[in-house]
């Protein structure tokens, strides 16, 4: 009995002492159109952002987004999973403010539904 329990509280701490598992990705609606942002930590340095939401989540992220062609039209839906790396943006806001947003760990990986 106490070599079972003994067996099981080894294989917990086996599984929980695992930093990263599987690498999950999340279907994000896009609620903008491509924003220019400025890198919190390098103010001179610009990239395309757009504002998504996931699911129930209350938070606004900001997915950075890959070399876009001229013609691009923007889906309504993107997949991005999580990182251990938080992103800080500048944007612009509507109230023409500047404002700081982060993309929470969030990496773009692909397209979704036009």
């Amino acid at each position: 009995m106490k070599k079972g329990l003994l067996a099981a509280l080894v294989a917990l701490f086996a599984l929980s002492g695992c930093t990263k598992g599987v690498e999950k990705e999340y279907t994000m609606e896009v609620k903008s159109e491509v924003i220019v942002a400025r890198l919190k930590e390098d103010e001179t340095e610009t990239i395309n952002v757009v504002h998504c939401k996931r699911g129930m989540s209350l938070f606004n992220y900001y997915i950075a987004l890959p070399e876009l062609e001229e013609d691009f039209v923007l889906p309504k839906k993107l997949t991005a999973k999580a990182t251990d790396t938080k992103t800080k943006y500048i944007i612009i806001n509507e109230k023409n403010k500047s404002e700081v947003v982060s993309d929470h760990g969030y990496v773009f990986v692909k397209w979704g539904e036009k």
